[in-house]
């Protein structure tokens, strides 16, 4: 006549009589669970955009990117650093305070100042408004005076 349909199934030895979910349902229930964290984990691929000299973008040439702690990503060219947030562009070169246009690395310090590495291997920093010139250039200068390599890279202590 009618049948009847249980969620649960029994397994009773001797006194101890525990009820426990039927395997079917067990896997109808895992895949419930489990439903929202994969449709969740498709939604976090990444989103890869190219972007050009038509996007406003100052050069094809790149040479480094980095994040820093507020979010933006910067980008190292031959024709300046470029900020973005993410929507626009915002393109920084010697008449912003870079030591040079052409910039090779970024380096975050322990306190969040964001250091330029530029081609004539003096250096700027990102003060969190403007770019500023570093105050020992003039150091590094008379260091590289007579030097025919370029320094690409920085070494930032804990003091900063």
């Amino acid at each position: 006549m009618y049948r009847k349909i249980s969620f649960f199934q029994s397994r009773c030895s001797g006194s101890f009589c525990p009820t426990i979910l039927s395997a079917h349902w067990w896997k109808v229930l895992v895949v419930i669970l489990l439903f929202p964290l994969v449709a969740s984990a498709a939604k976090l691929r990444p989103n890869f955009r190219h972007f050009s000299i038509e996007e406003g973008f100052p050069s094809s040439e790149t040479y480094f990117v980095q994040q820093d702690r507020e979010g933006y990503i910067w980008i190292c060219t031959d024709r300046g650093v470029v900020r973005y947030d993410g929507y626009r562009f915002k393109v920084f070169t010697k008449k912003d305070g870079l030591t040079d246009d052409v910039v090779f690395k970024t380096y975050l310090d322990p306190s969040g100042k964001l250091w330029f590495v530029t081609y004539n291997g003096l250096l700027s920093y990102w003060d969190g408004k403007r770019i500023r010139a570093y105050k020992y250039n003039y150091h590094i200068r008379n260091y590289l005076q007579n030097r025919v390599a370029t320094y690409k890279s920085l070494v930032i202590d804990r003091k900063g």
